[in-house]
């Protein structure tokens, strides 16, 4: 199931600490990717993260290395 974080407006915690307490309020949640034109994340959260552009976004190459990272996870593979 997708989910989209966003930073709101004043916020002193970084992106990937909101990722972090979002995971831990959500056990169920076995594996996840992060697309994302930021590196504002934990150093654990490297390894989900696909690097977008903050130019043209997300596109096929994004696409296909989303695809890519969520067999790996899935199938319980390191990177």
């Amino acid at each position: 199931m997708p989910c989209l974080i966003t930073l709101p407006i004043g916020e002193a915690r970084s992106r990937g600490e909101l990722i972090r307490d979002y995971l831990s309020s959500h056990p169920e949640i076995k594996y996840y990717l992060i697309a994302d034109n930021d590196e504002d994340l934990l150093a654990e959260q490297l390894p989900h993260l696909v690097k977008t552009s903050a130019s043209y976004g997300f596109s096929e190459p994004e696409y296909k290395r989303c695809i890519e990272l969520y067999m790996k996870f899935k199938s319980g593979r390191k990177q």
